[in-house]
């Protein structure tokens, strides 16, 4: 199935120029800065701003899903909890899923793998800053296994997750070690 037959896809929130910061508004925007290195968004970093717009804001809920169309690396964010009032960024797409045999964090971990990362770098288009065109998205074939395979899949890849976090852990701790070897060896010379 294509990306358009089992989703809406819409643009972010189109502020005219510069993002206009307000705080004390209530009202908050996801942009590229505030997607943490783990793919989740760092709702702290995000700043509120001031809308002066006629019509109703399309207001992120939880289940969306933010693709990043610009830039060296096309990827995709589940918006698994959220304010009330948060608006995605202009160069942000967000998906909403209409199918209800297709889990939203599944089409994440599917929008970020490498066969749709490779078909993102081969559709994208620019020079200086490469961007993904909406019809390039919502053409991009999706397979969509059972709900059970789903589930599974995404289980594998919060286990391998978990695992990186463990790994870095570890080299950090084996770091920190070092440093306090090679300090107590000074100290002793000295």
């Amino acid at each position: 199935m294509k990306l358009q037959d089992i989703t809406s896809i819409s643009t972010g929130h189109p502020f005219r120029g510069a993002i206009p910061e307000q705080v004390g508004s209530g009202m908050r925007v996801v942009q590229l800065k505030d997607i943490n290195k783990s793919g989740n968004i760092d709702w702290a970093s995000t700043i509120e701003v001031d809308l002066e717009t006629k019509k109703e804001p399309d207001w992120l809920k939880p289940g969306d899903i933010l693709f990043s169309a610009r830039g060296s690396r096309n990827y995709a964010v589940l918006v698994s909890e959220c304010p009330e009032y948060a608006l995605a960024a202009p160069y942000f797409f967000v998906i909403k899923i209409k199918y209800s045999k297709l889990l939203p964090d599944f089409l994440v971990w599917q929008l970020n793998q490498t066969p749709s990362q490779k078909y993102f770098q081969k559709e994208s288009e620019g020079t200086l800053t490469k961007s993904i065109r909406k019809n390039v998205l919502e053409d991009k074939k999706i397979t969509i296994p059972s709900l059970d395979k789903q589930k599974y899949v995404i289980k594998i890849a919060e286990t391998l997750e978990l695992e990186k976090k463990i790994c870095e852990k570890l080299i950090q701790n084996g770091e920190a070690l070092m440093s306090s070897i090679a300090s107590r060896l000074n100290h002793e010379q000295n």
